[in-house]
């Protein structure tokens, strides 16, 4: 729906962070993924998803929403690798508050800074 609008619009080059499929593969049938792909090469268009090369940079997105709610001691979630200046790069991004904080206050920062109205929770709600 989101490609779809975009095209509709005039877009001819569209900026995803999650890609169609995680692992490379030629439409076999005709389905969503199709669909997707035949309104993106009919519109003589681009779709570029930037998943992983955003992901492993610990200093970019992978930590903007822990960085902007003030988590203490961050760190990357599942290391891959080391750049040439030291950086260590990888998967996903953890901190801590520092008291921890009722879990009402932090739904509420990341409603906040997401610009979400609605928040969702899997699973049972944490104290903190």
């Amino acid at each position: 729906q989101v490609v779809s609008s975009a095209l509709e619009w005039g877009a001819q080059f569209v900026l995803t962070h999650h890609p169609l499929a995680i692992e490379a593969k030629l439409p076999a049938k005709l389905d969503w993924f199709h669909g997707v792909m035949k309104q993106t090469l009919c519109a003589d268009a681009t779709l570029f998803a930037s998943h992983t090369s955003l992901d492993v940079q610990f200093k970019g997105a992978v930590s903007w929403l822990g960085r902007e709610l003030e988590l203490e001691n961050l760190r990357v979630l599942d290391q891959v690798a080391e750049n040439e200046a030291g950086d260590i790069l990888g998967y996903g991004c953890i901190g801590e508050y520092s008291p921890p904080v009722v879990f009402a206050d932090f739904v509420e920062r990341v409603a906040q800074l997401s610009g979400c109205g609605v928040v969702s929770l899997c699973g049972p709600e944490p104290e903190k």
